[in-house]
């Protein structure tokens, strides 16, 4: 009955659920109600409010990434936290990894730019390579002059990250590229050099020109 019940869920959600630029499917708030009830939340470790919800499949199986944000202040998230949750018929839901970051006593706000998730199989060996970026709201200049932001990469589980500090000023710009940058597919760099193209041009971040080389590699 338990199998039937998921069997009819996972139909009617993929129905129902929205496309979505990352690729992957984006859940509404009532299917997101009903795959993940207050339990199922409690025993994978959200606490904060869920902002969205991703579904997306590869050879691992269903998976789901829950993106949450702490609005101790209205529409100002001071800490975040995001979950990739593989569910299972007659397992209990697997957290394959997890994203916690907050702000500093620089900072007044921290949210994920969802706008820039990717959640496809970028260099089509079955499995998805999930890209989740996040940034942060300076308390100096304006909204995307001095902030931070963080490019979360995740290739057959192993987890790469690119930090940027944000300036205005050419010596305040500052990048720090993790070496499992530079052996990860020419596909996965590509998007990550794509991401940080529309960034720029959408003025929500500023790369000196040693970066970008950096990234070509």
């Amino acid at each position: 009955m338990k199998n039937l019940y998921l069997l009819l869920l996972f139909g009617f959600l993929s129905l129902q659920a929205q496309t979505d630029p990352s690729g992957a499917t984006l859940l509404t708030d009532k299917q997101v109600q009903m795959l993940f009830p207050y339990e199922t939340l409690k025993e994978i470790g959200v606490t904060f409010p869920i902002r969205k919800v991703y579904a997306f499949k590869d050879r691992l199986g269903k998976q789901y990434l829950i993106i949450s944000e702490n609005n101790t202040n209205p529409d100002k998230a001071t800490s975040i936290k995001a979950f990739n949750v593989l569910l299972k018929e007659e397992t209990p839901p697997q957290v394959l990894w997890t994203i916690t970051d907050a702000i500093n006593d620089t900072e007044k706000a921290m949210w994920f730019y969802t706008r820039y998730i990717s959640l496809t199989d970028l260099n089509n060996d079955g499995y998805v390579d999930p890209i989740v970026l996040y940034g942060t709201e300076s308390q100096y200049g304006e909204l995307y002059e001095e902030n931070r932001l963080k490019f979360i990469i995740y290739y057959l589980g192993k987890k790469t990250a690119i930090r940027h500090q944000n300036s205005s000023l050419d010596d305040g710009r500052h990048t720090q590229i993790d070496r499992s940058y530079y052996k990860l597919p020419l596909a996965l760099k590509k998007k990550i050099r794509s991401i940080v193209a529309t960034l720029e041009e959408r003025g929500h971040a500023l790369f000196n020109t040693e970066t970008i080389k950096e990234l070509e590699k």
